[in-house]
C-alpha cells in the first residue's frame, strides 16, 4: 500500500467511523499522522521510547528502576549518553587515547614505521565501515596495539555506536570455568551472549591469558566465528610474539584456532596486520 492509498484508506475509515465529511482541519491532522507512521523508521534499540533501563535487579543498586538516553535516538552525544557508553563498553580510562594521535613516525626502522602505519590505516578504515569488517593485528609488548583498540572505541562511541571493548585478561576472569552452578553457568552464557550481540566488538590482548586447556580458544572461536558469519564488525589485537619461522596465520591459529584462520581468507570481509617488524614504542617515548 503506497502512502496516498494510505491516507485515503484512513480517511475513509474515519469519515464512516463519524458518519460526516471530515473538515480541511480534520484531514489535515490525518494526513500528517499518516505520513509520519508510513516514513517513520522506529528505533530497534529503544522501540522508539527514547530511553533504555538499566535492567538491573538489585533493588540496592543506585541504577535500579532508572533509565538512561537511547543512544541512538539522542546520537550519543550528550555527556551524559556519552558517559553511559563508555561504561556499557567496559572502557575504564579516564582519558581514551584518540586515532588521530597515534604516530607511526616514532618508529626507528623504515619497516617498523610502514607495519604501524598499515595498521593505523586499516583501524581507521575498520571504524568507519570501508571494507573490513573482520581485522585482526598481531605483534609484541608495547607496539601501539591497546592504542589502537581503545582510540577505535573512541571513535565509536562519539558516532553513537555502541562498542564492546575486553582485553584477555578481563575475557579469561569472565568465561574461565569456575564452578558447575546455575548461577556462574547463566551468567557466562550473558557475558558471551553480550560480545556476541554487540554492534562493535573489540577484543584486545588476546592470548595474554594461561589457556593449558585450550578453553580461552574454544570461547574465542565461538564468539569471532558467530560474529563474522552475522557480519558484525570485530576487532582483534594479539599480544602474539612470533615463534622461529612462523607465520602471522599460524600464530593466529596457534593462539585463536583454525576456525579464526579460515575467516581470514576471506578477503573480501578480512584483514590480518602483522607488526612484528615494530619495536616497543615505550622506551622510544621515553627518548
Amino acid at each position: 500500500m503506497t502512502l496516498a492509498e494510505k491516507i485515503n484508506y484512513e480517511l475513509e475509515h474515519v469519515e464512516e467511523k463519524m458518519q460526516r465529511e471530515l473538515t480541511p482541519s480534520e484531514i489535515g491532522t490525518i494526513q500528517l499522522q499518516v505520513n509520519h507512521e508510513f516514513t517513520h523508521v522506529p528505533c530497534k534499540t529503544c522501540n522508539d521510547l527514547k530511553w533504555i533501563s538499566y535492567e538491573v535487579s538489585d533493588i540496592y543498586q543506585k541504577k535500579f528502576g532508572k533509565c538512561y538516553p537511547c543512544p541512538e535516538c539522542s546520537g550519543g552525544t550528550s555527556p551524559e549518553t556519552q558517559s553511559i557508553m563508555y561504561e556499557q563498553a567496559n572502557i575504564r580510562v579516564d582519558s581514551p587515547p584518540l586515532l588521530e594521535n597515534f604516530d607511526p613516525s616514532i618508529q626507528e626502522t623504515a619497516r617498523g614505521r610502514k607495519a604501524v602505519k598499515a595498521a593505523h590505516d586499516l583501524v581507521k578504515s575498520w571504524v568507519n565501515g570501508e571494507i573490513v569488517m573482520f581485522l585482526v593485528l598481531i605483534g609484541g609488548t608495547g607496539v601501539g596495539k591497546t592504542h589502537l583498540s581503545l582510540s577505535a572505541a573512541t571513535k565509536l562511541i562519539s558516532n553513537g555506536k555502541g562498542v564492546k571493548y575486553m582485553n584477555g585478561e578481563q575475557f579469561a576472569n569472565e568465561l574461565r570455568p569456575r564452578s558447575f552452578k546455575d548461577d556462574e553457568g547463566q551468567s557466562q552464557r550473558q557475558f558471551r551472549d553480550e560480545l556476541v550481540n554487540a554492534e562493535y566488538l573489540i577484543l584486545d590482548e588476546v592470548g595474554i591469558a594461561t589457556d593449558s586447556t585450550g578453553w580461552m580458544s574454544s570461547q574465542y572461536q565461538e564468539i569471532i566465528s558467530h560474529r563474522f558469519d552475522t557480519e558484525k564488525p570485530t576487532l582483534v589485537t594479539g599480544n602474539i610474539q612470533k615463534d622461529s619461522n612462523e607465520t602471522p596465520e599460524g600464530a593466529i591459529e596457534r593462539v585463536l584456532g583454525s576456525r579464526v584462520v579460515s575467516r581470514l581468507k576471506d578477503t573480501t570481509k578480512s584483514r590480518l596486520c602483522s607488526l612484528w617488524e615494530a619495536n616497543d614504542m615505550r622506551p622510544l617515548l621515553k627518548k
